[in-house]
């Protein structure tokens, strides 16, 4: 029976809305193998739109459909990077994404210790973190500092106090001096190349403690708004664009107008999350679980 009303959102456009809020890697071969019209615009880019592409670590698409996995996702509203990004040559090459994961610690760095999490999530017993000074670190590896997002999963009530941006040294000793403003004895033993004065040293990170969210070029203060209390998964995003920093926690959005003498100088750039536990016991520490997302090369959007 032929229906007297018109159809809203009729053929091509109506599957890509369906398509939009299953879609799912895993889901492909089952959801092409529907019709022929569905498996052309589940490798549509309008398809993927406002998805959280979001698959197991062991999953290794190779080839042909690798290429055409990674390239319908640039509407996606989040990608977790799975260790198969950096065995795969045309993700790797392409001008617009590029991956980044955590970078191993060396067993002896200025005699901190390394820690898993005491919450130990199954596969992830790898997620070692670094200690100094009453702070827990964990460094990236180099990433274009237009747009850096992390994914974080909070378990503990209250959350604990953090901050996540990126500097120009891997060095926590470093870290630990410039968010203190007591450079005094810090060291540089991992530092893979010398800077020839301190004053070169940057890092720009947003910390979020007692309900506020405070961004800061080492440790001045450059801006200061209210957050809410984070838990569970909770996405962040921390970027640079036309000397403005950016940072957001969600759909909660924050900037601020950099000084002059504060625009990055140098090349590489380094991730950093820090978890401030000055307040629990070492053999009782519970660090949330930080998956690193794919960066976009062109930049977050204001």
């Amino acid at each position: 029976m032929t229906s007297l009303f018109a159809r809203v959102l009729n053929g091509f456009d109506l599957h890509e809305v369906i398509l939009s809020h299953v879609l799912d890697p895993l889901l492909m071969s089952t959801l092409c193998a529907v019709s022929k019209n569905w498996d052309g615009t589940c490798f549509h880019e309008g398809s993927w739109q406002g998805t959280m592409v979001d698959v197991p670590s062991w999953y290794k698409p190779l080839g042909l459909v690798a290429w055409n996995h990674f390239r319908s996702w640039k509407l996606a509203k989040l990608i977790v990077v799975r260790p198969w990004m950096f065995r795969y040559c045309g993700l790797l090459l392409d001008s617009s994404i590029r991956p980044w994961q955590w970078s191993t610690p060396r067993p002896v760095l200025h005699d901190i210790p390394m820690v898993t999490p005491s919450r130990i999530i199954p596969g992830l017993k790898n997620s070692l973190w670094r200690r100094c000074s009453h702070k827990w670190f964990r460094i990236g590896t180099p990433t274009p500092i237009h747009d850096i997002p992390l994914r974080l999963h909070i378990y503990e009530r209250p959350a604990p106090d953090l901050c996540f941006g990126f500097a120009n040294t891997k060095d926590v000793c470093e870290l630990t001096a410039m968010m203190t403003n007591q450079y005094l004895g810090c060291g540089s033993l991992e530092r893979e190349a010398e800077l020839t004065e301190m004053d070169e040293l940057q890092y720009y990170y947003c910390a979020i403690r007692c309900g506020n969210a405070c961004v800061y070029l080492n440790s001045r203060m450059l801006f200061k708004a209210a957050c809410p209390q984070l838990q569970g998964s909770v996405v962040i995003k921390f970027g640079m664009v036309d000397s403005t920093l950016l940072f957001a926690i969600g759909d909660l959005k924050f900037q601020t107008p950099l000084p002059a003498e504060g625009v990055c100088a140098a090349e590489c750039y380094f991730p950093v999350l820090v978890i401030y536990g000055s307040g629990w016991p070492q053999d009782s520490v519970c660090l949330p679980f930080a998956e690193p997302l794919l960066c976009r090369k062109d930049g977050p959007q204001r």
